[in-house]
C-alpha cells in the first residue's frame, strides 16, 4: 500500500511552530504599508548579515528537501502527495503577503465605493444622483462616491439528498464507503490505534491532527457516496432554469388571517412617501391606516411598538418584566383587534361598492355605521347606540 502523505506541518522546529507566525488581531489596525512590513519583519524575526536578510531557522529547515521522504514539507508533489499550495505553510505565508498588500486608509478614502444589495435603495440613490446632476451639471470630483448595485443571483438550488441506512445496505458500493467511514470514526476516537499508525508510518501526529484529517476524508467519502447514489437514482436537474424577477409575491397575503398579520407588523415602518406602484408599499400604507383606527390600551400599545421595532416575545417580556405567556396572549389580542378593523374595512367597502347597505348614526360616538353594528330592539327596530359604545 502506498504511503498517504498529507502535505502539512504541525510540529515544532527550534521550539517554534507555524502557529507562532500568525498575525496578531491588533496589528490589523496598522494604517500604512510601511508599518505592516516592519511588523512582518519582527514576526519572522529577520536578522541582517552584511545587509542580507535571514529569517528564523524554522524557515530554513521547513523547506529542506530530503531523499528519504522525511521532509517536513514536500515541494515536489506526486500522486500520493498534496500540493504545496494546499499546505498550511503556504497558506500562512500567503496570509502574510495579503496583510501587507491590503489598501491603505488614505487609498480607501480616495476611492469611495458604496455597494447596494437592495435594488429599491439603489434606485433611490441613483435618483438622488440624477437630481444632483440636473442641478449642478455632470461634474465628477475625486471625492464623489460611486454607487454599485450588487447582482442578485436568484439561484434555484438542487435539493440536498440524504442516504438512508437501508439504501446503503441494499448497494454494495455504498456499504464499502460506509465501512471506511466507520473505520475513520474508530481511528478518530481511539488513541491506541493512532499510536499504532504513528509507529507503522514513522510519524508523530497528535490527536488533533487525526481528528482534522479524518473529518476531511469522511467529507470526501460522503460526497462520493452522493455521486454513487445519483448513478442509481438520478436527480433531475433542468439544464436551463426559468428566470424570475427576484421580487416577493404578496398575492397570498391574507389580512384577515392572524398568522399573516402578526409577522406583517414587523415589516411596518412609517414613511413620508409611499410608492403606490409597489405591492408592499400599498400593503404597509393600508396597515398604517388600520393601526390608526384600532383602539388599544396603553400597555397593548407599548407591546405593539416593541413588536413592530423587531423585538422578540422573549425580549419584550424581559423589557416589560413580564412572563412570556402573558406577552404572547397580549400580542394575540392586539393582532385580533387589528384583524377586526380589517374586517370592518372590507365590510364597508363591500356595502359601498358591491351591495347597497343600510347605515345608522350612533347617538354616543357620532359615527355612521352599518346597521348590523347595532343591537335590535324588541319592536324590530335598532338601539340608538352602537354595539361598541354599549359594550
Amino acid at each position: 500500500m502506498s504511503r498517504i502523505y498529507f502535505n502539512n506541518f504541525y510540529g515544532k522546529l527550534n521550539d517554534k511552530s507555524i502557529f507562532d507566525y500568525q498575525i496578531d488581531k491588533d496589528k490589523y489596525k496598522l494604517e500604512n504599508v510601511e508599518e505592516r512590513i516592519e511588523y512582518i519583519k519582527e514576526l519572522l524575526n529577520l536578522t541582517y548579515i552584511n545587509d542580507i536578510e535571514f529569517p528564523d531557522n524554522f524557515w530554513e529547515e521547513i523547506f529542506e528537501q530530503k531523499d528519504n521522504k522525511t521532509s517536513h514539507i514536500n515541494l515536489i508533489p506526486n500522486n500520493n502527495t498534496d500540493l504545496y499550495s494546499d499546505s498550511n505553510i503556504c497558506k500562512v505565508l500567503e496570509g502574510l503577503g495579503t496583510y501587507i498588500l491590503q489598501p491603505d486608509k488614505e487609498y480607501r478614502k480616495k476611492n469611495k465605493l458604496k455597494i447596494y444589495n437592495n435594488e429599491v435603495e439603489f434606485q433611490k440613490a441613483l435618483k438622488k444622483e440624477k437630481a444632483t446632476i440636473c442641478k449642478y451639471g455632470d461634474l465628477v470630483n475625486d471625492d464623489d462616491t460611486m454607487i454599485v448595485l450588487k447582482p442578485i443571483k436568484n439561484i434555484k438550488l438542487v435539493p440536498n439528498r440524504s442516504i438512508s441506512k437501508q439504501y446503503i445496505e441494499e448497494h454494495e458500493e455504498l456499504q464499502c464507503y460506509q465501512d471506511l467511514i466507520d473505520h475513520l470514526n474508530e481511528v478518530q476516537n481511539n488513541k491506541e490505534l493512532q499510536n499504532n499508525i504513528n509507529k507503522k508510518m514513522n510519524m508523530n501526529k497528535n490527536e488533533g491532527w487525526y481528528k482534522y484529517k479524518c473529518d476531511y476524508m469522511k467529507s470526501s467519502l460522503r460526497e462520493d457516496m452522493g455521486y454513487v447514489q445519483n448513478s442509481y437514482n438520478p436527480l433531475y436537474i433542468p439544464k436551463k432554469l426559468l428566470k424570475d424577477n427576484g421580487c416577493v409575491t404578496w398575492d397570498c397575503l391574507d389580512t384577515l388571517d392572524v398568522t399573516h398579520v402578526k409577522p406583517l407588523l414587523q415589516l411596518y415602518r412609517e414613511k413620508d412617501e409611499y410608492d403606490f406602484t409597489s405591492d408592499i408599499d400599498c400593503i404597509l400604507y393600508d396597515l398604517g391606516v388600520v393601526l390608526n383606527k384600532v383602539k388599544l390600551t396603553d400597555k397593548q400599545q407599548e407591546v405593539l411598538e416593541l413588536w413592530i421595532g423587531g423585538m422578540t416575545i422573549k425580549n419584550i417580556a424581559k423589557e416589560l418584566n413580564k412572563k412570556q405567556p402573558v406577552i404572547t396572549k397580549m400580542l394575540d389580542t392586539i393582532v385580533e383587534k387589528i384583524v377586526r378593523v380589517y374586517e370592518e374595512q372590507l365590510e364597508n367597502w363591500y356595502y359601498l361598492n358591491i351591495r347597497k347597505g343600510e347605515y345608522k348614526k350612533c347617538n354616543k360616538c357620532g359615527e355612521v355605521k352599518l346597521i348590523n353594528k347595532f343591537y335590535r330592539e324588541s319592536n324590530g327596530g335598532y338601539k340608538t347606540k352602537c354595539k361598541q359604545c354599549m359594550n
